[in-house]
């Protein structure tokens, strides 16, 4: 149980954005960077950020996560 606490297989990272400038965007890039898991994207505006469709919310994710 703890496993998938520090061995995630997807991630969703709340608040991504599209401007390179914010928090959002940077830590979403890191993640992409890094990260070899399922990565999603989470923006109200539901835009593609860093080529990655964004939800605009958690719920809209069909996929397990």
């Amino acid at each position: 149980m703890i496993e998938s606490l520090f061995r995630p297989e997807s991630i969703a990272v709340v608040g991504a954005s599209n401007d390179k400038n914010k928090v959002g965007n940077i830590i979403f890039r890191n993640i992409i960077s890094t990260f070899n898991g399922k990565i999603f994207a989470v923006n109200t505006n539901g835009s593609v950020i860093e080529n990655y469709q964004s939800y605009k919310s958690l719920k809209d994710i069909k996929e397990k996560c």
